[in-house]
Formats: structure tokens, C-alpha cells, sequence
């Protein structure tokens, strides 16, 4: 978990291309703007990312109310979950056990369930 402040100045774009699943809002990539000036100066491990999840943005944590600071005007400080990238192969013989959401033409998923 990553606290970053973006700064857009007056009414600059954000740079964010961003995708809701499950509830959630998932950074689908990095595109210019705010974060891209952001990542220029940031330690690589701290960098808004593609298929990070944004936790808050200005304090809030519902759905819309995150839309809304996306939409406005000012600076944005976000809370991000870092997304863990891993492969995983397993011999199904039975039912994995877990409950995924994702892009089904994507190669990611989300565990929701297990």
C-alpha cells in the first residue's frame, strides 16, 4: 500500500485509464498527465502502475464519491494496493476452490473468493 499525491494543477488531465471490477477501481494504465509527472520523480517501487487498485482518492473509499475527485479539478492524493504479479500452473483435476472476476480477454484476475 502506497500513498501518492498527484498534482494536476489548474484542471490538468490525470493520466490514469482506469477499469471497475468487482467494486473496485483498477488502474488499467499510465497515460500522460499527472502520474506519468509523478512517476518521473518517484522511487520505481512507489510509481502508480498498470493494474494497481486505487484505494481512496481524497479521503474516500465509496465508489462514486472516488469518481467524483477523479472528475474534479484538484490535486489528487490516492491510496494504491500495489498489484503482486505471478504465475500460476496447476494440474485441475477437480474444482480449483477459488471465485475469479477479471477482463475475460485480459491476462489477469482477482481472487475473490476462496
Amino acid at each position: 500500500i502506497v500513498s501518492v499525491r498527484l498534482r494536476r494543477g489548474c484542471g490538468g488531465m490525470v493520466g490514469l485509464r482506469l477499469a471497475f471490477v468487482s467494486g473496485r477501481v483498477l488502474i488499467e494504465d499510465v497515460v500522460g498527465g499527472a502520474a506519468s509527472a509523478y512517476n518521473a520523480t518517484a522511487a520505481w517501487d512507489l510509481q502508480v502502475a498498470r493494474h494497481d487498485f486505487v484505494i481512496e482518492a481524497n479521503g474516500s473509499r465509496d465508489l462514486s464519491a472516488m469518481l467524483a475527485e477523479f472528475a474534479g479539478s484538484g490535486d489528487l492524493n490516492l491510496t494504491i494496493a500495489k498489484h503482486v504479479e505471478f504465475t500460476v500452473s496447476l494440474p485441475l483435476r477437480q474444482p480449483l476452490g477459488v471465485e475469479l472476476s477479471g477482463a475475460t480477454e485480459s491476462r489477469w484476475a482477482v481472487v475473490e473468493k476462496i
